[in-house]
């Protein structure tokens, strides 16, 4: 079977498209049996049965336009696909094989249209059950139309004795345990935020705890640098530009993971959980779906509700342990060991019916 991954439309200010794309190609080195045809703008860690074709973010409505209608179509005739899978759109393109949605967030476009589309759609898949209501209730989509597959992260991700926790403390932080927030497109005034809540969590706890904020862009917003160089803390707060073979390590060893905003990845709370990390994220249906009672939640924005969950989970290390005993319960709850087995199986359906 070859398979079209159709990724053009991904949002640079909503990390659920990285997620599905992370899915997928998961699901693609998971199957080498069948082919994977990638329409993409980045370069990606590739088997021999996946191909990547470079192909531009669309810039406005027309471009949009015209990469559904003419260029999509004639590369997928060109490359024999059996069917295309549109992720985070409701473009649909002019071919007669199956098309199929991958969607993680709100459609752009009236709801009209967004309905129009998804009732076109051979199948929707989704990594949520809150998005799953959303889409079979806002827009009329039957239920078994929409196939709930939820992600997974990697086997990387897993628990660390003490041993290996020194190991990692010692490179990265030395030796001082640390909270861990990974950058995900945050604006200047968030990071700001989010040293403010250490702040007020550096005042209440004489704790030699540190704050790695990690990110894989060329680097961070210039403003917030020269804001952390005045920074009364700055000494505690380490700057790590990661890759992705960083980034299991400084995950597992981490004290506690911080998330708090609605553009967090989906994928690194999966990947705090299985590393056996407690987390401290945004409350919204999504992140209270994902880790259930592993996580403490703070509103959006929120920096004092933020600092008080630091100082609580520091204080309290049995809730600290009830959290992380919480996250492997909620791992199996989620049936994340499965994922790609799922995702597969409704792909063979979608085509054979």
């Amino acid at each position: 079977m070859n398979i079209a991954v159709n990724t053009r439309s991904f949002s640079k200010k909503n990390n659920s498209g990285n997620d599905i794309e992370q899915i997928l190609i998961a699901l693609a080195k998971a199957n080498p049996q069948h082919q994977f045809v990638f329409f993409i703008n980045k370069e990606l860690e590739i088997t021999k049965n996946i191909t990547l074709i470079s192909t531009k973010a669309s810039v406005n409505v027309i471009s949009e336009k015209l990469w559904h209608s003419i260029q999509l179509p004639a590369l997928l005739k060109k490359h024999k696909a059996d069917m295309v899978i549109h992720i985070n759109t409701i473009n649909t393109t002019s071919t007669s094989i199956p098309q199929l949605h991958f969607i993680n967030m709100q459609p752009k476009g009236t709801k009209r249209n967004i309905s129009e589309t998804l009732h076109q759609s051979k199948k929707i898949i989704t990594s949520s059950q809150s998005f799953k209501t959303l889409l079979t209730t806002q827009y009329k989509i039957a239920d078994e139309k929409v196939a709930l597959v939820y992600a997974s992260a990697d086997s990387r991700f897993s628990p660390v004795d003490w041993k290996e926790k020194q190991s990692i403390l010692k490179k990265y932080s030395a030796e001082k345990e640390y909270f861990l927030f990974i950058e995900e497109d945050q604006t200047e005034e968030e990071l700001v935020q989010l040293l403010k809540a250490f702040s007020i969590f550096k005042k209440w706890q004489k704790s030699n705890l540190q704050m790695i904020i990690a990110y894989q862009k060329a680097h961070l917003p210039e403003p917030f640098l020269k804001s952390l160089k005045n920074y009364k803390y700055k000494d505690e707060v380490l700057l790590i530009n990661f890759d992705e073979a960083m980034l299991p390590e400084i995950t597992k060893a981490a004290y506690c993971c911080i998330h708090f905003n609605d553009n967090s990845s989906y994928l690194s709370l999966l990947q705090n959980l299985r590393s056996g990390v407690p987390v401290i994220t945004t409350e919204n249906d999504l992140t209270k779906e994902i880790c259930g009672k592993a996580a403490l939640y703070s509103p959006v924005g929120n920096l004092n509700d933020i600092a008080k969950n630091m100082i609580l989970i520091y204080k309290d290390e049995t809730l600290r342990n009830e959290l992380i005993e919480n996250g492997t319960a909620q791992l199996q709850l989620l049936n994340t060991n499965k994922p790609l087995t799922t995702l597969m199986l409704q792909l063979e359906a979608t085509l054979q019916a």
